[in-house]
């Protein structure tokens, strides 16, 4: 419930300060001890809530993506799999910001669409909306591709 309402507030808060405006992203770190990607990425795994295994299958920015009338980018995904807690379905509606200060992961989207690989990724459910909220601070990797 509590990281529902901090996702609410820095959704908020992004859309409060606008588009053009510079918003600081920060992020938790690991303990000290934790060294190396694949730590890094257990260690966030272990601290996420919802992660889910799927493919991108389109994505829109700009004019035909907003929230509350800001822009934001938007993508379709199908869900593969839950690795971790619970979803309300196989096909989600993400949303994420720009990733430019902003803690969005457009970047990690497109990667995953453009190479056409699954990602297993953490996402939080927007109050009130059937959007799964996305960012750079959670758990998000594409997997490589298949041999």
């Amino acid at each position: 419930m509590m990281v529902g309402v901090r996702i609410a507030l820095a959704v908020s808060a992004w859309l409060i300060a606008g588009a053009g405006a510079a918003v600081a992203c920060s992020c938790s770190q690991p303990p000290a001890h934790v060294k190396g990607r694949e730590a890094i990425e257990a260690w966030q795994l272990e601290a996420a809530e919802t992660v889910v295994r799927g493919r991108v299958t389109q994505m829109t920015a700009g004019a035909n993506a907003t929230l509350d009338g800001k822009p934001v980018v938007r993508a379709d995904f199908v869900v593969d799999e839950v690795v971790k807690g619970e979803i309300g379905g196989r096909q989600l509606r993400l949303v994420t910001l720009f990733g430019l200060g902003d803690c969005g992961s457009a970047g990690l989207l497109l990667t995953a669409i453009g190479w056409n690989r699954p990602v297993r990724i953490e996402v939080k459910a927007l109050p009130g909306a059937d959007d799964y909220f996305i960012h750079s601070c959670g758990y998000g990797v594409v997997e490589p591709p298949q041999r």
